[in-house]
């Protein structure tokens, strides 16, 4: 049993978008956490991660329509790449927000 091979597009699509409403959903659930503890320096963090999650979702539909030939940009869109690499960054603010919090309280 194999799964059609053009849709391998659209579900790695549709796993980034759940990765990156899933790293947002954390953000916030962190900084109401965290909050108390350091105060407004969460806030950077989930200003961070929500700029990240808009960019990335912007470049995820970005490249559908490069892919399907109705873009209107002249722009090549992001490479998954740099995608990756930003996540990763984004994930250690997010681990080190919460050392901050636990060494806080």
């Amino acid at each position: 049993m194999s799964a059609t091979p053009g849709l391998a597009v659209e579900r790695t699509t549709l796993a980034w978008q759940r990765t990156a409403l899933s790293l947002l959903g954390v953000s916030l659930l962190l900084a109401r956490l965290a909050y108390e503890r350091l105060g407004p320096a969460v806030l950077v963090v989930v200003a961070v991660s929500l700029a990240h999650v808009v960019g990335l979702l912007r470049g995820l539909r970005h490249r559908q329509h490069a892919r399907l030939g109705t873009s209107t940009s002249r722009r090549p869109p992001m490479a998954v790449g740099t995608h990756a690499a930003l996540l990763s960054l984004q994930v250690t603010l997010l681990a080190a927000v919460v050392v901050a919090a636990a060494l806080a309280g």
